[in-house]
């Protein structure tokens, strides 16, 4: 019955793009594009792993739903806000303990066009997820369900002709859900202050120095209880260079690099002293032709595992574009990741790649289809996997 149900919701919001107008209430009084719109994403996908497993994988085929509305009123060249609700409702044909409606919300507000000399973003969200729990021995086939907040401010200032700063606050939260992964994994609350101040290199690209504090508040949880093992926190501090903007015709840069430091206090699950490593964080787009796009991030930086563990994560992730015609395009990706675990001899080496296409049915509506493969080979016994995903579906927005 559910497939069923599913499945008229795709051809719904197929033959719902014939009636679908600009936006589905206009609010003129508040801005000439004001306005709410309506959301409808509708996917079928296969995955061949759901728990990601190393042996007696499971296999499922799920349904998803995602109803939406987005209120959205201003200009880029001004200050323009958005506000976004979406309902993500699962069904698993066999899996149904699985089932779920999980709701995502999202605000942004941006003030100050290009060229202008005060800029401010404010960005703040809270969003329902459910993923495997395969990575982790004592977690293994289940499904890990989690609530995630986050809150941002950041402020742009144009101190003179060539200079610039960046500053401001971020804040995210994690709470986990289901009684499985509140007894082996840590809530936590996360606080961080970057420090950006840029000098006019060129008429379109920014370089200079780069800082930020993150505070990371672990909370106890069952499993570090019963060893009597406090939570405590994590501090890490980065300095080093930063650039933005274009470094040539067709490349634009967008990162920073330099020294992170980690540092833990008041816990002992992993007995860890302070570390200093090599870290960044940049991104990289060449636009190779008309066409086709791509896309280069690299990235190295101190992370902490849902159970509390210290990883020195490392990856690197290449992407490509490619708008065939007005109405198909193509993208694929591939990436690698090695996670080093602090406190253990465990290291995982995680490669994933995909590919997909997509097709523009009309100016509110496209339908897509994407394929998914990942590998995690890890030296801890009962930790690989293997996962592909075959997704189809339909988006309309209107």
């Amino acid at each position: 019955m559910l497939n069923k149900l599913a499945i008229s919701f795709v051809f719904a919001g197929v033959a719902g793009t014939a009636s679908a107008g600009t936006a589905l209430v206009a609010l003129p009084t508040l801005g000439e594009d004001a306005g709410i719109h309506g959301l409808l994403n509708a996917s079928v996908a296969y995955n061949d792993n759901i728990y990601l497993s190393e042996t007696d994988e499971d296999a499922d085929t799920i349904f998803t739903i995602s109803p939406g509305l987005e209120f959205s009123t201003g200009s880029e060249a001004r200050s323009r806000m958005s506000l976004r609700f979406v309902e993500n409702i699962l069904f698993y044909m066999d899996e149904t303990d699985n089932n779920r409606a999980l709701e995502n919300i999202d605000f942004l507000f941006s003030h100050g066009g290009e060229g202008q000399k005060l800029k401010l973003t404010v960005s703040a969200g809270f969003h329902h997820n459910q993923s495997a729990s395969g990575r982790d021995t004592y977690t293994k086939g289940t499904m890990t369900r989690s609530y995630n907040y986050y809150a941002n401010g950041i402020v742009s200032y144009k101190l003179g002709e060539k200079m610039s700063v960046r500053s401001g606050f971020k804040w995210s939260g994690l709470t986990y859900q289901n009684s499985s992964a509140k007894f082996y994994y840590n809530d936590r609350q996360q606080y961080s202050i970057p420090l950006y101040l840029y000098y006019a290199v060129t008429e379109k690209l920014n370089a200079g120095l780069s800082a930020e504090y993150r505070y990371v508040d672990l909370a106890t949880s069952g499993w570090n209880r019963q060893r009597e093992l406090s939570a405590g926190m994590e501090q890490v501090w980065f300095f080093g260079l930063s650039a933005e903007g274009n470094a040539w015709e067709k490349l634009s840069l967008n990162g920073r690099i330099g020294v992170t430091t980690s540092d833990y206090s008041r816990r002992t699950i992993d007995n860890l002293d302070g570390k200093d490593t090599f870290g960044m964080s940049i991104t990289a787009d060449y636009q190779v032709t008309e066409k086709l796009s791509s896309a280069l991030t690299l990235n190295r930086d101190f992370e902490l595992g849902s159970a509390a563990e210290g990883i020195l994560a490392t990856g690197a992730t290449l992407s490509a574009n490619y708008r065939i015609d007005d109405f198909w395009s193509a993208n694929a990706s591939l990436g690698y990741r090695l996670d080093d675990y602090r406190s253990s001899a465990r290291e995982d080496d995680i490669y994933k790649a995909s590919v997909g296409a997509s097709y523009a049915i009309n100016e509110w509506a496209s339908a897509y289809a994407n394929y998914s493969l990942a590998i995690d080979d890890s030296n801890q016994k009962g930790s690989d996997y293997t996962n592909n995903i075959v997704t189809v579906g339909v988006s309309l927005r209107y």
